[in-house]
């Protein structure tokens, strides 16, 4: 089986769980309150309209979302219905976090804290349906005050919103993890930075727009980026510092200010089949010509920074599946 294949079957299972566990969970604000007879049904929930007459206060009905983390048990779920939760989120155990809906379920730190969700080393975390925003920033390298900072392996980061942090999602020595179908907006350094021995990770089907660096992957390798958007940034996809073999496939790079990819190391960008789209190289007045009409342009496209090249670049951008991906349809497709 290829490695794009063994990637879809992993991020289709771990999606499948995802979305299993979201539909299991939901349940109207009115009927929130009530605890089941059985409590092996009792559902782990918290609302910032809780207080502490709410039957199950402190057990099984929060308002704070750390505290039903440190209230709860390994591999505990935890929904967290709409609301502004301004609060820093450390996670030390095994925990699915599933917010009502991405839009409307937000974290956010104030700018006054480091990051806004610190997973460490003893941690594990699903989490799927919030807006993270507006963690701290000192202003010292390497700009890792993130939404969310991943010090673990095999973490699932899906359907989420990072938007005014300093950084997205940072990781370190943090392997195994999957981050898809989040949009990253207007993070002041990096949408999400894998830094330093951060690898095998699956970065897919996300949008990355109006950073000043969308992804930076450095000192890490065997990670899979794919079927993302890289649109409107400072700095598009950057690899660097020996990040090697990471493969880069079957993504839009489109209208980044600075360069689309910068790679100076070993690392692919294609999967052997299929490339990736680049607006500034898709049509027979840049020089790239399809003449057989497959889909792919007959010639190379050259990558800043070294001597790699897309051996087969897309003449049209690839289906991206993405909840947020409407909001940018129309520039995505106006070519």
């Amino acid at each position: 089986m290829s490695l794009y294949s063994c990637t879809r079957v992993v991020i289709s299972l771990s999606l499948v769980i995802i979305t299993t566990i979201s539909g299991c969970l939901t349940e109207n604000r009115s009927n929130s309150s009530h605890i089941g007879e059985d409590s092996s049904l009792t559902k782990i929930i918290v609302d910032d309209e809780y207080t502490s007459s709410t039957p199950g206060w402190g057990v099984t009905r929060f308002n704070s979302i750390q505290e039903a983390i440190e209230k709860s048990m390994d591999n505990s779920t935890i929904f967290v219905h709409s609301g502004v939760y301004r609060e820093k989120i450390v996670i030390e155990k095994r925990i699915t976090l599933i917010g009502e809906d991405a839009n409307t379920t937000i974290i956010s730190g104030e700018g006054s804290s480091e990051d806004v969700i610190l997973v460490t080393d003893k941690g594990r975390v699903v989490l799927k349906g919030f807006t993270i925003r507006d963690s701290g920033y000192k202003g010292e390298y390497p700009y890792n005050e993130a939404g969310i900072d991943i010090k673990s392996d095999h973490n699932i980061i899906c359907d989420n919103i990072f938007i005014n942090n300093t950084c997205g999602i940072y990781t370190m020595y943090s392997d195994h993890n999957i981050i898809c179908r989040n949009k990253f907006v207007n993070n002041t350094q990096y949408g999400a930075y894998l830094y330093t021995s951060s690898d095998n990770d699956i970065i897919e089907n996300n949008i990355f727009y109006h950073n000043k660096y969308a992804l930076r992957i450095k000192g890490s390798a065997y990670n899979n980026v794919s079927k993302n958007i890289f649109l409107n940034n400072t700095h598009g996809l950057y690899l660097c510092c020996g990040s090697h073999d990471n493969i880069i496939f079957c993504n839009i790079f489109k209208n980044n200010e600075e360069w689309d990819a910068l790679d100076s190391f070993n690392n692919k960008y294609d999967n052997g089949s299929c490339g990736n789209f680049w607006y500034v190289f898709h049509t027979p007045e840049q020089g790239a010509y399809d003449e057989n009409g497959d889909g792919l342009v007959d010639s190379v496209f050259n990558i800043e920074g070294g001597g790699n090249v897309d051996n087969y670049p897309l003449s049209h951008p690839p289906t991206i599946d993405n909840p947020f991906y409407k909001e940018f349809k129309r520039e995505i497709e106006k070519l």
